[in-house]
């Protein structure tokens, strides 16, 4: 066995103790003797044959590192070794899973079924004792399954998704690497004058993901869609000019994430490449001040403000930095929130989760976007992802007060080039952070 191998099935089985104390922890809080977790069934379009793509269960994917086995459950109960009911249909239409291998197969052990009909046959007999957790809730009536997504027990696990074990982390790592080499692919791309279609058909190619398994819909803007904030068109004619290209991309490695922004400006110099620069630096500056027990939503409030002095230095706004901020001109470029956890989601539970019985924050005061609302903690992934635009319905809204602040010549030179978004995920670690995207992208320089 090679010693990757060995690395990742010690990594594992660490990450399956952690998960499995999370969880027996969870089953005493909910009163219940075990947990079955479905992992999802294919979904049909209406008076139709053909399938939507096949998302998984992110509770599921957090045992079993396969995003594309349907149909299959994973059966936890306290101080038993996990059981996996592997569902492997004998069929000749449709492509059907490997049999299981690989690091993780001795975690578990192992049942192989080939009909459906099989799965109720391997539950536990206590049903009325299990909790079920997925989102086909009429199959735990059906199998007389006694809770279904119980809260509490949803609620304490959802919290301590945050926290990733070093298996996450590497995880993690390797999904960034994946996305950066799609980045690179899409940013040659945009050099050759190619069309958004054929940008992100070359993402897609140089990370070896099919479009209907990428984590989220690929944003691949050029010029003024850039102020489209999930921009996902994909024109298939190139425009005359190629001034801009956005591209907010991922790729996936066994169920986690990799969400990675990227803005590059046709020329090296002019307004719009100094904008770029600016707000790279100033993301990079804003990771540097993170530090663990740092509420996330004063991290957003401060980025607020480095946004301001880049709007006043490159002549945007007519006004002071501090004038800038105070009247709230920055929300109208910098709309959405400074980024949100990470990990078997694009999107990770628990954003605005404070404890683990559930309390949520309602949505912030002053910028409801925000999608994190925790304390910053060892052991979180998290995004960091700025963006200035050029919004018209935006600008449209402000205040008449407001429109005497902004330069509208530099705002309307700039528009054409739609805006700017950077972003990286980082891990926080016990001194300092590590930012995983940056690594990526320097490694493969």
């Amino acid at each position: 066995m090679s010693e990757i191998k060995m690395n990742w099935q010690h990594l594992y089985a660490n990450h399956i103790d952690r998960v499995s104390q999370l969880f027996e922890k969870a089953m005493t809080l909910a009163d219940v003797e075990g947990v079955v977790i479905f992992s999802g069934k294919p979904k049909s379009a209406f008076l139709d044959d053909t399938y939507y793509p096949f998302k998984a269960n992110p509770f599921f994917k957090w045992w079993v590192p396969l995003s594309n086995l349907p149909q299959s459950v994973v059966i936890i109960k306290p101080g038993e070794k996990p059981q996996l009911v592997y569902f492997m249909p004998q069929d000749f239409w449709h492509v059907t899973p490997e049999p299981p291998a690989g690091y993780w197969v001795d975690s578990f052990n192992l049942t192989i079924i080939n009909k459906v009909e099989a799965l109720k046959n391997v539950l536990p007999a206590n049903l009325e004792q299990l909790a079920f957790l997925g989102e086909e809730t009429q199959l735990a009536a059906e199998w007389g399954i006694g809770q279904v997504n119980p809260v509490n027990l949803v609620n304490y696990l959802s919290y301590h998704r945050a926290y990733k074990t070093d298996y996450e982390q590497q995880c993690l790592i390797l999904a960034n690497q994946i996305a950066m080499k799609g980045h690179n692919a899409a940013i040659a791309a945009f050099q050759q004058q190619q069309s958004e279609l054929e940008i992100h058909l070359a993402f897609l190619k140089a990370c070896g993901h099919q479009e209907a398994y990428a984590p989220y819909n690929n944003i691949v803007a050029l010029n003024e869609h850039g102020a489209v904030l999930h921009y996902d068109h994909y024109q298939s004619i190139s425009p005359q000019q190629h001034l801009s290209l956005l591209v907010d991309a991922g790729a996936s490695f066994s169920g986690y994430i990799a969400d990675i922004t990227r803005t590059t400006s046709a020329v090296e110099s002019g307004l719009f490449n100094q904008l770029v620069e600016k707000l790279d630096q100033a993301q990079q500056r804003i990771i540097q001040q993170i530090k663990k027990g740092m509420d996330y939503a004063v991290l957003h409030d401060q980025m607020h403000q480095r946004i301001a002095v880049i709007l006043t230095e490159l002549e945007i706004v007519n006004t002071t930095a501090d004038a800038c901020y105070e009247q709230q001109l920055t929300r109208s470029f910098f709309p959405h929130g400074l980024g949100h956890l990470i990990g078997l989601q694009t999107h990770d539970v628990g954003g605005w989760q404070q404890d683990e019985q559930g309390t949520l924050l309602n949505a912030h005061p002053d910028y409801p976007f925000l999608r994190l609302q925790r304390p910053i903690t060892e052991r979180m992934a998290f995004t960091i992802e700025p963006g200035i635009y050029f919004i018209d319905l935006l600008l449209e809204q402000l205040s008449s007060v407001q429109k005497k602040l902004i330069n509208w010549s530099v705002v309307d030179a700039l528009k054409p080039y739609g805006g700017v978004r950077i972003e990286d995920t980082v891990i926080v670690q016990q001194q300092g952070t590590h930012n995983i995207t940056r690594d990526a992208f320097t490694e493969a320089d």
